[in-house]
């Protein structure tokens, strides 16, 4: 288990990583919500909230792990639960070929017990039953064609991206922690995901392009928990108004992104590379397009500060043990 932390106050920022210990949750006691910002009342109650959901990666894997424990009102802390639910699954679930992303000891018998239960916001079914086969008609040369595209079960991406908002905006909340004030702050600006892709796609290129322009930013919070089954960190790059970041579940599910400044973001995303497509499908003015997935080749870059030995360094964090 890795977990590192800069101090990163309202106005000032300590580019020094703390490292604390990644058998305990750090329980935060905030008085306004973690993620609404709104304050606690008898109208509005607060509730204990794990950002990392208990039930998000496998059972089990939380125990004696990570995790930060915040105040959310009992709203947010559903939305969050209604999105953690199905995703949780689909992030675990195997290939149409059968193949897991890693572990398949851990996660078959998680999806095996959950997949059929837990029902797919994309179609309203059960997990276990997949997506819906696409059947796409046309003609080609005087012929009836039809092709019939089948996949996993799948998240939408904006799903995808308001998971890992507001998992974002409680990490950067403790980043910027106020014990005095019993509150954490929000970062000035928008939050500007870039993309979200199983394993079976990490070699895709916008991650190569993202891990270049975030090469040179400062660590701000760094965890890996739950066995390595929830990773993620926050770089300050350029100026402390912009952020990059990066997320993975379940080892399967990776999303990258910034936050901040959108004017220094919207000048970023001039230089994204352009995505290679090929036609599958032409007839006419009917046109369709697809772009093969790229698996990663070489060495893990994106996480690799998690295989790197840990650094003990002064603390003024304290560890707070959740029950």
């Amino acid at each position: 288990m890795t977990v590192r932390m800069s101090t990163h106050t309202s106005d000032q920022t300590h580019t020094d990583l703390t490292e604390f210990s990644g058998q305990y949750a750090i329980g935060l006691r905030n008085r306004i919500c973690v993620y609404c910002s709104k304050p606690f009342s008898d109208e509005l109650p607060k509730t204990r909230e794990h950002v990392v959901g208990k039930k998000f990666v496998p059972k089990g894997s939380m125990r004696a792990a990570y995790n930060l424990v915040v105040n959310a009102c009992k709203p947010c802390n559903n939305n969050k639960g209604d999105l953690e639910n199905d995703i949780s699954v689909i992030s675990m679930h195997p290939t149409v070929y059968g193949d897991f992303a890693a572990d398949a000891a851990v996660l078959a018998p998680e999806v095996e017990r959950r997949a059929g239960k837990t029902y797919s916001r994309n179609t309203g079914k059960p997990v276990a039953a997949g997506e819906q086969p696409r059947v796409i008609h046309g003609t080609h040369m005087g012929m009836s064609v039809s092709f019939t595209m089948v996949g996993p079960p799948q998240a939408s991406q904006e799903r995808q991206f308001e998971l890992a908002r507001l998992q974002l905006m409680a990490f950067f909340f403790h980043l910027t922690y106020d014990k005095a004030q019993e509150r954490g702050f929000y970062w000035k600006g928008d939050f500007r995901p870039v993309i979200a892709v199983r394993k079976a796609d990490w070699g895709h290129p916008y991650f190569k392009w993202f891990e270049e322009v975030s090469a040179k930013g400062v660590v701000n919070y760094q965890v890996c928990t739950a066995n390595g089954f929830y990773k993620m960190w926050i770089k300050e790059i350029h100026t402390r108004d912009m952020h990059a970041w990066a997320i993975e579940w379940n080892k399967n599910i990776r999303l990258i992104g910034f936050f901040g400044d959108n004017a220094l973001i919207e000048k970023l995303a001039e230089t994204m590379p352009e995505v290679p497509m090929r036609d599958f499908y032409r007839d006419g003015r009917i046109r369709r397009r697809m772009r093969l997935q790229v698996p990663m080749e070489g060495p893990d870059t994106l996480f690799a500060m998690f295989q790197e030995p840990a650094t003990q360094n002064p603390s003024d964090v304290t560890p707070t043990e959740i029950p």
